[in-house]
C-alpha cells in the first residue's frame, strides 16, 4: 500500500482493525456485537464513499475499483455480519432490492437537465498544411455534434495525429472538413543558437497572436535532451533524457496555462547531431463565444464533456530549429545588403 498508492497508504489501517477483530473472535466465542461494530467502523468511513464516488468520479471502467472495495469492506465487516441472525432472510430483502434499484437505474437512464448528456466539439486547425476540421472525443454523436460534424462523421486519426488536453490521453474519435476561419498564429522568435563543446544550446520564445489558455508542447520520438527548461523552470534531467519515456502519454513535454499577453520560453541543450522539431498544439476555450464562430447553444439536457478541453479552438504548428535559424540567417542578410 504505502509503495504502489503513495497518500493512501492510510488505507491499510482498517486492515489493522480486522486483524484485531479476529484476535477478538479468536479468544471469546460470544464477543461484544458493538464492539466488532466499532473496530470496523473505520472501514466504513474510509470504504463505503469510494464504491459510489469512483465510477462517478472517474467514470464506469471505475467499476472494478468499486467491486475490490465491496468485497473488501464486506470481508471487515464479516465479523459483524456473521452474528446476525436470518441471514437467509436478509439475502432475499437484499436481493429484491438489487432488482429493484435495477429497474429504477433502467427506468432513470434519459438524458435530462439533472442528467445531462456530455458532448464535445473543437474546432481544429493544422497550420502546417492549412487544412481545418471539426472533431470530438465524443463515441456516440447527437443532434447538437451532428450539426458539425454531419451524421456520418469519419474517424479522426485519418485527418488528426495529434490531440491534447485529455485527462486519459484519449484521442478525438471523429471529424470532418471545416470551413477555414483567419486564426492568428502563434509568433517564434529564436535568442539563441549555439554550438560550444559539441553541445547545441537553443532558446526560442513562443509568443502567442490571440487569447490563449493553453499551449502544449512535443518533441518527436527519441530526442535526447540533455537538459531544457520552460520559462527558466529547469526539469529533471531523468525525466527529459529521452523525449519517448516521458511519463506524459504522446511525449508532451509541457501543458502550460497560460495568462493574458503571456508568452512561453523554452531553452534546451541537445547534442550539435540530434536533429529537432517540436509540435505545438495553441488552445483557447472560446468557441462558442468567438466573433468568427456562430455556434448553436446546447440543449438543457447536454453539457460540456468533463476531463477533456472542449469548446475549444485548437492551432497546431511544428517548429523546425534549423528553418527558423536558416531564416533568421536569411533575414541578417538582406539587411546587411540593403545597409550596403
Amino acid at each position: 500500500m504505502a509503495i504502489y498508492l503513495k497518500g493512501a497508504a492510510f488505507f491499510i489501517l482498517p486492515v489493522f482493525f480486522g486483524l484485531l477483530s479476529l484476535w477478538v473472535l479468536i479468544r471469546q466465542e460470544k464477543p461484544n456485537l458493538l464492539l466488532m461494530t466499532l473496530l470496523g467502523a473505520l472501514a466504513i468511513f474510509l470504504f463505503a464513499p469510494h464504491i459510489q464516488f469512483f465510477p462517478v468520479g472517474l467514470g464506469l471502467k471505475m467499476l472494478v475499483a468499486s467491486t475490490i472495495f465491496t468485497v473488501l469492506l464486506f470481508g471487515l465487516l464479516l465479523p459483524v455480519f456473521g452474528f446476525y441472525k436470518m441471514k437467509r432472510g436478509l439475502s432475499v430483502l437484499f436481493y429484491l432490492l438489487a432488482i429493484f434499484f435495477f429497474v429504477k437505474a433502467h427506468l432513470s437512464s434519459d438524458f435530462s437537465p439533472e442528467r445531462q448528456k456530455p458532448n464535445s466539439l473543437i474546432y481544429y486547425q493544422d497550420a502546417d498544411n492549412g487544412n481545418t476540421y471539426w472533431t470530438t472525443y465524443d463515441k456516440m454523436g447527437d443532434d447538437w455534434t451532428a450539426g458539425y460534424l454531419g451524421k456520418n462523421p469519419e474517424e479522426a486519426s485519418k485527418f488528426i495525429t495529434k490531440a491534447s488536453g485529455s485527462k486519459y490521453g484519449r484521442g478525438y474519435t471523429f471529424a470532418t472538413e471545416a470551413p477555414k476561419k483567419e486564426i492568428p498564429l502563434f509568433k517564434t522568435e529564436l535568442k539563441q543558437d549555439t554550438i560550444i563543446n559539441g553541445n547545441k544550446n537553443v532558446t526560442f520564445t513562443i509568443i502567442p497572436q490571440r487569447n490563449v489558455n493553453q499551449i502544449s508542447l512535443y518533441a518527436g520520438e527519441g530526442v535526447r535532451f540533455k537538459t531544457i527548461s520552460f520559462n527558466g523552470k529547469s526539469l529533471e534531467t531523468a525525466k527529459v533524457i529521452d523525449s519517448s519515456t516521458l511519463k506524459i502519454k504522446g511525449g508532451e513535454l509541457v501543458r502550460y496555462y497560460m495568462s493574458d499577453k503571456d508568452s512561453l520560453e523554452v531553452s534546451y541543450t541537445i547534442s550539435k547531431e540530434q536533429p529537432v522539431t517540436f509540435t505545438v498544439m495553441e488552445y483557447s476555450y472560446d468557441l462558442l463565444s468567438h466573433p468568427k464562430f456562430s455556434i448553436n447553444k446546447r440543449a438543457e439536457n447536454m453539457m460540456p464533456k468533463p476531463f477533456v478541453v472542449t469548446d475549444a479552438i485548437v492551432v497546431k504548428k511544428t517548429i523546425d530549429i534549423d528553418a527558423l535559424q536558416s531564416m533568421v540567417n536569411d533575414i541578417k542578410v538582406q539587411s546587411s545588403l540593403k545597409n550596403i
